[in-house]
């Protein structure tokens, strides 16, 4: 299981994202990336990103719009509510959106 942990744009993106009737993708996003940030699910279109993001990873949310995280080690050691370490931590950069300019 990986933390998930959302960036102040990707919050933002999330509103409109539900304002926009794509609430059920997101989580369901959300729940496949908790899981295993590298697994390939149907309907997702997941892809790693090139260029100067090629450690960012996207999933589809509509044709438009794009889930765009990183995935790092648990280097803080940060545990779940069982008490379980998580196996890593998932940066959520946006969710609503084409065009990305990561810094």
């Amino acid at each position: 299981m990986h933390r998930i942990d959302m960036s102040l744009r990707a919050d933002k993106d999330e509103e409109a994202v539900r304002r926009a009737g794509y609430g059920a993708k997101f989580a369901e996003i959300m729940n496949t990336v908790k899981k295993d940030p590298f697994e390939p699910t149907p309907g997702h279109h997941f892809e790693q990103l090139k260029g100067n993001l090629k450690n960012h990873y996207s999933r589809r949310i509509n044709y438009h719009n794009r889930f765009i995280y990183t995935v790092h080690p648990n280097t803080e050691n940060a545990i779940d509510e069982t008490g379980k370490p998580y196996d890593g931590i998932v940066r959520v950069h946006r969710a609503w959106g084409h065009n990305y300019k990561i810094v």
